[in-house]
């Protein structure tokens, strides 16, 4: 449950870009289309405004019922400056760097300012459903995606059993 009164010792304290990107926190938070999506945001500590906590939990896609966690690093000069996203969770996916988690979206990589964490939130959930092997920072999943979906697929599951976190 969200309580705004807790964040209120934190609001006192910070400048303009801070509150803002409170603010942009809240309002996700409250957001009804996300959580259709099976996607839900935390902080990863609770008095820390520009590091946030993404899950989503896939449904239709090669990441069913897979619970999948994204790191989102937020810029001192956001938004004049994009957010960075790396996945917690392992995934084999032809848009994430296996290395690092490092994702691959147009949303970050052309990134302007009028563009939100919203906007990076349904870029990831539409890369869960529909990856971009044209654009790949993992070439082996961008091969087997295009070529065999259900091995593409099957291979998802192999991975992304392992159950390992990126630290």
């Amino acid at each position: 449950m969200y309580y705004p009164h807790e964040y209120e010792n934190i609001r006192k304290n910070n400048n303009l870009s801070s509150i803002n990107i409170q603010q942009e926190y809240e309002n996700i938070r409250k957001n009804k289309n996300l959580s259709s999506i099976g996607c839900t945001v935390t902080l990863l500590n609770k008095n820390d405004f520009y590091k946030w906590k993404a899950s989503y939990v896939a449904k239709n896609s090669a990441y069913e019922n897979m619970l999948i966690e994204l790191q989102i690093n937020i810029p001192k000069n956001y938004p004049n400056s994009a957010p960075q996203a790396y996945f917690i969770s392992k995934i084999y996916h032809p848009n994430v760097d296996l290395s690092n988690g490092r994702v691959c979206i147009a949303s970050i990589n052309n990134w302007k300012s009028e563009y939100n964490i919203m906007t990076i939130l349904f870029s990831i959930y539409m890369i869960l459903y529909n990856p971009n092997p044209n654009s790949p920072l993992n070439s082996e999943a961008a091969n087997l995606y295009k070529e065999d979906k259900n091995k593409f697929k099957q291979k998802v599951k192999e991975y992304i059993g392992m159950k390992n976190v990126i630290q």
